[in-house]
């Protein structure tokens, strides 16, 4: 009953944060007309638009070497022809819809390959781990060097992202510490998780990081061209609408992120 509850709150939730995004986006766009927004999309160079699918293709390929490393974590190596094509469905379902839609993408290709359920599941894990990992090295990072002004329209208890920046960076250290110092798995009801390699969690933090750091390049590619907003600025801008789109579990964060950026790109204006 408690699950029960618990995915019904989460789905009420969800939907609530969706119709606030729409009503924010709304309000920021109603004094555009559709004509000035095709317009606009038009005035978009034919070279960025080639550029940011050039960007998206070499991180979807990228993030292959993310299955690699986690199928080398769970000691079941896969040709890597094979890998590819589950990592890639796998990440299509996870990017616009949810991680549970990619792990079940994963679970019917790898499936055929030998793989079994509780290694695609150490493989899922290890995959979302990676991503985080990305998120957070980047964050610590972005938010303490440079850190983003929060809009009081999202009524956070701090005005700025260095908070998130001091924390990113504390997990970061701990995780760190957890791989050099302890060899036996983690124990998680009954399941035994091995703790990476320190060669294995570096690669996580390199593949998470160069995830991001492609994805907010197809973004930023994008952008027009009067717009004085430097690299790191955008990355922290974007990094923050993208935590609120995952942690809101709309599929692919579905007009919460649109509304972040609205919101944060209006206020760097």
């Amino acid at each position: 009953m408690n699950h029960r509850l618990l995915r019904s709150l989460s789905s009420i939730i969800s939907v609530c944060l969706f119709v606030a995004a729409a009503l924010i986006i709304h309000h920021k766009l109603k004094g555009y007309h559709l004509h000035d927004i095709v317009f606009q999309i038009r005035q978009v160079p034919t070279g960025s638009l080639l550029a940011a699918l050039a960007i998206t293709a070499v991180n979807y390929f990228m993030l292959t070497a993310s299955d690699a490393l986690a199928l080398t974590y769970i000691r079941h190596p896969v040709a890597y022809r094979k890998l590819a094509l589950a990592s890639f469905i796998g990440y299509v379902f996870t990017n616009n819809a949810t991680t549970i839609g990619g792990g079940a993408a994963r679970y019917r290709i790898y499936s055929t390959l030998g793989v079994s359920a509780n290694e695609v599941a150490g493989l899922v894990l290890f995959c979302g781990l990676t991503f985080w990992l990305g998120f957070l090295t980047l964050a610590s990072a972005v938010f303490i060097i440079e850190p983003e002004h929060l809009p009081r329209v999202l009524h956070l208890p701090f005005g700025s992202a260095l908070p998130i920046g001091v924390v990113s960076l504390a997990i970061i250290g701990a995780y760190a510490l957890l791989v050099l110092l302890r060899r036996r798995p983690l124990g998680i009801r009954g399941w035994e998780l091995p703790v990476p390699s320190p060669i294995i969690a570096a690669g996580q933090v390199g593949i998470g990081s160069l995830d991001w750091l492609l994805a907010t390049c197809v973004l930023y590619t994008l952008l027009p061209a009067g717009m004085d907003l430097s690299p790191a600025k955008f990355l922290s801008i974007f990094l923050l609408a993208e935590a609120a789109g995952l942690i809101s579990y709309v599929p692919g964060g579905l007009g919460v992120f649109d509304t972040v950026i609205l919101l944060l790109l209006s206020d760097s204006s």
